[in-house]
């Protein structure tokens, strides 16, 4: 693939009666385009290359019909075979693999409201003015229907906008969903630009955006780069060649388009999706791509991800504050203990979601584990929850508690605001830990975390200069909170936390 050019000249293109096929393939000798319309002969329609390494050709639409199947016939050093489109519109429900025509007049968008909140509120500066808590989905594996079959995009609108908006959720994460299909243990990419036919068509995935715009929730997309088809259909070595960091022009308008059509309102990229490249290249490379689609499209969310951590609270923590080892050895040592008895240990597992939530990071939650807790850690990320579960009290209290937290979250600006952490550097009793959360305006949030198995009870004293703290948010109902002078006469704060519980002062 070749670097420049325009989004109108990638895919296809309809100009009255003419619809054109654009590819860009600079190293292929041949190039044509075969399908249905023409018995898929590889010589019936060829294209024509520029100086640009881009291949053309048209097509009368009264040849065509809408729906019908093709794909680009290259031939490369005496070698042929045939790609799908990857900046085709439609593409065929996996396992077939051809792309389809498409015909269809434009969706027509209604969210202005939504795209307007979105530029007032985020901005290439950083700035953040709202809370993001995002809600990671598999939109094929989500929810079934009884008898196992998938949702329509028109009913998973219905039922996921809902439901985020409940469960306090500002924005969906969609696994791979775009020309993806099954390869070994992960996605794989056929083309960029056709969502999944299984769930409807590209309209209809529209409508799915919309619906969740016009709910109040932002629609986030997964992309990995080089997570390409390994079959002969896909775009890895489309022309003889893999991703690499020359394609970096082709890569953000990729994403300029997908934002554009979809209105996607943000990027998740997993770096270690870029296979072959090193490290630091796929950062050097991600990191041109942010900056030139903050350039472009400035209140477009955009993060890179780095691989998964079996510890993620405790590492978080350590970046975070490096030179407070006590505090990152609880934590290092609660998520220890979540991990060997925590199968059913609520009360720990509550804990740590509150300290994930209230830690500075990014907020993303696993479709099920807002209820499964660790019950069922053997499900693969992109499986269905368990949603039986819920028929138990302990899971259906483990949804409750989580969609409180979230929306307590919500409401508080010192723990999404990235003005202020201080770690307790005296924790006020052994085996209690915990940090200050600060605002743009100095308000001030104390979190306190007990990391033991056994029941702790201790007094926090307000300063000369300050009101004495209300306990706010505890992670269990059971609790005491009483206020008391003490023999200089200050208020203090009687705690009494439970064996791995949490509480949040302000």
């Amino acid at each position: 693939m070749k670097k420049s050019h325009t989004s109108q000249r990638f895919g296809t293109l309809r100009e009255e009666d003419r619809l054109h096929f654009y590819v860009s393939a600079d190293r292929a000798d041949y190039v044509s385009v075969v399908g249905d319309f023409n018995d898929w002969d590889p010589a019936s329609t060829p294209m024509v290359k520029d100086a640009d390494g881009i291949w053309e050709a048209s097509v009368a639409t009264s040849l065509l019909t809408d729906g019908e199947n093709y794909k680009f016939y290259l031939v490369r050093d005496g070698q042929s075979f045939y790609r799908a489109d990857p900046f085709a519109k439609r593409a065929q429900p996996a396992p077939e693999t051809a792309s389809v025509i498409d015909l269809g007049e434009p969706f027509l968008w209604t969210d202005e409201g939504w795209m307007q909140y979105r530029r007032n509120t985020f901005s290439a500066d950083g700035a953040r003015r709202a809370p993001v808590s995002v809600y990671r989905v598999s939109l094929p594996n989500w929810q079934r229907t009884s008898d196992g079959g998938l949702l329509s995009y028109e009913n998973l609108a219905t039922e996921l906008s809902t439901y985020a908006k409940q469960m306090g959720y500002t924005h969906v994460e969609l696994f791979p969903l775009f020309g993806s299909r099954p390869v070994g243990n992960g996605d794989s990419v056929g083309t960029y630009f056709a969502p999944d036919a299984a769930l409807g068509t590209p309209a209809e995935f529209c409508g799915f955006v919309r619906k969740m715009h016009e709910a109040g929730v932002g629609v986030l997309l997964d992309i990995l780069p080089s997570h390409v088809a390994e079959d002969a259909s896909g775009i890895r070595s489309f022309d003889g060649r893999p991703v690499t960091k020359e394609d970096e022009p082709l890569l953000t308008l990729l994403f300029e388009e997908l934002a554009s059509k979809y209105h996607i309102d943000g990027f998740l990229i997993d770096k270690s999706a870029l296979e072959g490249m090193e490290q630091t290249d796929a950062s050097n490379l991600l990191s041109s791509i942010a900056l030139a689609l903050s350039e472009k499209i400035p209140d477009l969310l955009l993060s890179i991800l780095s691989p998964a951590s079996d510890t993620p609270l405790a590492d978080l923590c350590a970046r975070l504050c490096p030179d407070c080892e006590p505090l990152c050895r609880a934590f290092g040592e609660m998520e220890n203990r979540l991990h060997t008895d925590g199968m059913q240990n609520f009360a720990l597992y509550k804990t740590y979601l509150l300290a994930l939530l209230t830690l500075p990071g990014k907020k993303r939650t696993l479709m099920g584990r807002e209820f499964e807790g660790l019950t069922n850690l053997a499900r693969e990320d992109e499986s269905t929850p368990s949603w039986g579960l819920l028929e138990q009290d302990m899971h259906a209290d483990l949804q409750r508690f989580t969609a409180a937290l979230n929306h307590f979250y919500l409401r508080e600006p010192a723990l999404w605001q990235e003005d202020g952490f201080t770690p307790l550097s005296a924790p006020p009793v052994e085996g209690v830990c915990g940090y200050l959360r600060r605002d743009g305006e100095g308000n001030t949030r104390m979190l306190l975390f007990n990391t033991t198995d056994r029941e702790r009870t201790f007094t926090v004293s307000a300063p000369s200069d300050t009101v004495l703290p209300r306990a706010l948010f505890y992670t269990v109902e059971e609790r005491t909170a009483l206020l008391r002078p003490d023999p200089n006469g200050n208020d203090t704060l009687e705690l009494f936390l439970p064996p791995f519980g949490a509480v949040i002062l302000g």
